[in-house]
């Protein structure tokens, strides 16, 4: 599958498209195909060497993304191949497919977009817990 990697660390001329093999998922996990991704601070800090993947998780950018799932570990029952889904990762997201937690998949509602939906599970939530739990806006 092809998926965006670092050269080295720096600037986005350090990004390339390579071709590396499929993720697989574990029992508790669904393997996404991914359509959307978005892209956040966290993810121009990792590609300026600032921000470590966490251990064992993928060196692969991208902390958020929507698609579709097209396999599940043996173990999964709440969620189906062919569900539309957006998650929150630990790395992964910059590639055609990521193998995730199940139950970090969140469902997609109908009306909206990939790529509506893959700003939503960092970049989003983050603002909206910011400004509504920790800040108390209001009307």
């Amino acid at each position: 599958m092809r998926a965006v990697t670092i050269t080295e660390f720096g600037g986005p001329e350090n990004l390339r498209i390579s071709s590396i093999p499929d993720p697989t998922c574990d029992d508790d996990q669904v393997l996404v195909e991914v359509h959307a991704t978005a892209l956040n601070r966290a993810d121009l800090l990792q590609r300026r060497g600032k921000y470590a993947p966490p251990q064992g998780e993928s060196e692969i950018m991208g902390l958020e993304c929507a698609g579709v799932v097209v396999a599940r570990g043996a173990s999964v029952n709440q969620v189906k191949v062919g569900d539309r889904v957006m998650a929150l990762l630990a790395g992964g997201g910059y590639a055609e497919r990521v193998a995730i937690d199940a139950r970090m998949a969140i469902p997609i509602p109908d009306s909206l977009s990939f790529v509506e939906a893959a700003a939503i599970p960092e970049a989003f939530l983050t603002a909206r817990e910011a400004l509504f739990s920790l800040g108390n806006l209001g009307a």
